[in-house]
């Protein structure tokens, strides 16, 4: 019996011990890290130092506020205080005289500063590092609303002002109106091309009448998520390499290193193993925009969602910051192995903003420096603006035009990966070898196995970014990659996960 109760009585104190054991915190991700940091983003100092106009905003005047506390220095109190004049007054009469005449004096309590409070010193993180420096408060006034503390992106227009219009102007990334247009026919046409599948009877007149409903009826971002993005996406998003809300932190800077970090709603790129890992790496600072691994890489379509009409300002000047960033990454694709950059003023970026029922759709190129040393100019075009709330046929033409977007963006990104990939030989390269290079440019597949006992198979990756063998090796364009010598493979692929061993060429896809 008493071995019993002892039994309890043990058991009873391990469970009390587990229970007032404390909770493990969890580890947050580097992705979670990385959209703390950017929502508590503000502008550094140095901004608006180097602005050439200051516009009378919000975020401005709340830096002036910042920088007059900092000069702010306390008075010397004067010989004759307040105090010492009011303990000379013996009666009402010489108070109300005293009065009369101006009162105490309050020179000692003007421009008094007021003590710091931890709320006036948020961080800022640094766009291109992603370290954090402290730089004064975010807004005039914190945000109180129960909705505003749930969901930080209720902030979204934040830093996306005049101001920051401003700063991309100095730096030769022109708004719409100052932009010069790139050859439009081509785009114009594959936007305006039918889709494969009618539409038409997958939108019928109750199906638009609900989407209208859900348009008109949109009062937050939420809302257009919810009922009017899955119209546009499809059921195709399974055909897209896509990533959300990620923050760009490993993207070198666009301009000085001033703004915050690029962060679009939705980006299309390039699934990063199908991509050289001497390009990944090469390139790192353009191409590849998160520190996460197994993200996108190549962007060059972008997506941005206002919600609201009165936010649309602010998502046209995101699509117009991102799309410079991804102008810039597809110039670096187009460009990889050449001596000299070449700018064809060709658009082969594209940006979409979503203001609830307004559907624009924008073009994205680079021009060469106008003078010398200086640096490329980016410019956006529109190539499509639809109502898609004003009847059947429009929503129709706003979906037709979105889609067939994404996918010239596809075809423009994958056809400069597989260009990139490619083999580069010297000029003088012999004739076999220019000739290898050529086939193996021209075949979809990526990687090839040889042995020089015979052939082994090719190992490629197919459409979906999976893995397809084939056990014979075939001709490919008139030459024979059995006739290849395997130690010249690697001078073809230039990539380093690629070893000859015993004759046999293999590839480690990372």
């Amino acid at each position: 019996m008493a071995t019993s109760k002892s039994s309890k009585r043990q058991c009873a104190d391990e469970t009390l011990q587990s229970d007032i054991q404390p909770l493990t915190k969890k580890t947050k991700t580097r992705s979670e890290l990385d959209l703390e940091a950017w929502y508590a983003w503000v502008y550094p100092p140095e901004f608006y130092d180097r602005l050439s106009k200051i516009s009378l905003n919000p975020l401005a005047l709340n830096e002036l506020q910042r920088r007059i506390r900092i000069r702010r220095t306390f008075p010397s109190r004067p010989v004759d205080s307040s105090a010492s004049i009011l303990r000379g007054i013996t009666c009402r009469q010489d108070l109300t005289i005293f009065a009369r005449q101006g009162g105490p004096d309050l020179c000692d309590l003007r421009d008094y500063p007021f003590p710091p409070t931890k709320s006036q010193l948020p961080v800022a993180m640094d766009a291109g590092q992603g370290r954090e420096i402290n730089s004064g408060p975010q807004s005039v006034t914190e945000p109180s609303t129960e909705e505003t503390k749930k969901n930080p992106k209720s902030q979204k227009t934040g830093p996306f002002n005049v101001d920051f219009s401003l700063h991309l102007a100095d730096h030769q990334i022109h708004p719409p109106e100052a932009s010069q247009e790139p050859e439009m026919e081509d785009i114009m046409a594959a936007l305006a091309a039918p889709r494969p599948g009618d539409l038409l009877s997958q939108i019928s007149a109750e199906a638009f009448k609900s989407f209208r409903r859900c348009v008109m009826g949109a009062k937050s971002e939420g809302d257009v998520l919810a009922n009017v993005v899955p119209t546009l996406l499809g059921q195709n998003a399974a055909n897209f390499d896509t990533a959300r809300n990620l923050v760009f932190a490993k993207i070198r800077p666009l301009t000085d290193g001033s703004l915050v970090a690029p962060k679009p709603d939705l980006y299309d790129g390039v699934n990063p193993i199908t991509l050289a890992k001497a390009i990944r790496e090469e390139l790192a600072d353009v191409v590849v925009p998160s520190k996460v691994g197994g993200n996108p890489v190549v962007p060059n379509f972008f997506f941005e969602i206002a919600g609201t009409n009165n936010k649309l300002e602010a998502a046209e000047l995101r699509a117009r910051y991102h799309g410079a960033i991804g102008a810039r990454a597809m110039t670096a694709m187009q460009n990889y192995g050449k001596q000299a950059p070449v700018y064809d003023g060709m658009a082969y970026t594209f940006s979409a903003v979503l203001s609830r029922n307004v559907l624009e759709i924008f073009a994205h190129h680079i021009t060469a420096p106008t003078t010398a040393g200086g640096k490329p100019e980016y410019h956006m075009n529109s190539v499509s603006s639809t109502l898609l709330s004003e009847n059947r046929d429009a929503l129709i033409r706003g979906i037709t035009a979105f889609r067939n977007c994404r996918d010239l963006a596809k075809r423009w990104r994958d056809d400069f990966a597989q260009a990139a990939n490619a083999p580069r030989l010297p000029a003088e390269a012999p004739p076999a070898e220019q000739a290898a290079a050529a086939a193996y440019a021209n075949s979809p597949l990526s990687l090839h196995i040889d042995n020089a006992a015979g052939p082994s198979g090719i190992v490629g990756l197919n459409g979906d970014g999976g893995l397809s063998i084939s056990s014979n090796l075939q001709d490919i364009d008139g030459f024979e990659w059995q006739q290849l010598d395997p130690n010249l493979l690697q001078h073809y692929l230039q990539m380093d996960n690629l070893s000859v061993a015993s004759g046999v060429a293999t590839v480690v896809v990372d």
